[in-house]
């Protein structure tokens, strides 16, 4: 007898919704299997490169506000505090850009601009992936990105930019 009749035959009372919820449960683990994957198993690597990036921005906004410039010690913590702040509130945005995302806030822009660009590509624009935008949500539900990151990262270089923020006006000189 083959294979497939005789599981026919031990359960075939198997429910749509069993299915559903078992389908939902293999996305969300081949979500974070797929995760795992794409950090080669170094979950810390996101951090790094966050971190390099918010960084990288602090050296950019301290070079426009002078922070390399020699002056006194507590305009200098101050120069760089800010430079520090202001990236990491870049960074916290961009997590919480992210987040919001993740909920669906643009997936009706997302939807509309295939559709825009299909228009002018391709000869049959009824012809498409999701004929409508409930198939698109549908299909984006098990996308979702990690932000955690971004928003930590960011959280961290905000507060160290106000700590240098405190110091520096703690130093400067009483008129």
């Amino acid at each position: 007898m083959p294979e497939t009749a005789q599981m026919e035959e031990i359960n075939p009372e198997i429910e749509q919704s069993d299915s559903e919820e078992l389908g939902e449960e293999a996305l969300k683990n081949g979500t974070k299997a797929l995760n795992a994957l794409q950090h080669n198993g170094r979950p810390w690597l996101p951090y790094v490169i966050s971190f390099a990036v918010l960084a990288a921005l602090t050296l950019l906004v301290a070079l426009a506000e002078g922070g390399y410039t020699p002056t006194e010690t507590w305009l200098m913590l101050g120069k760089w505090g800010s430079s520090v702040a202001i990236s990491g509130v870049f960074g916290l945005s961009i997590g919480l850009l992210v987040w919001v995302s993740n909920g669906g806030a643009f997936d009706i822009f997302a939807y509309g601009g295939r559709i825009f660009v299909r228009m002018f590509f391709k000869k049959d624009v009824l012809d498409r992936k999701y004929p409508t935008y409930y198939d698109y949500r549908e299909s984006r539900k098990g996308k979702k990105r990690s932000y955690w990151y971004l928003v930590i990262v960011g959280a961290v270089f905000l507060v160290v930019g106000i700590i240098l923020l405190v110091i520096g006006n703690q130093l400067m000189p009483k008129q």
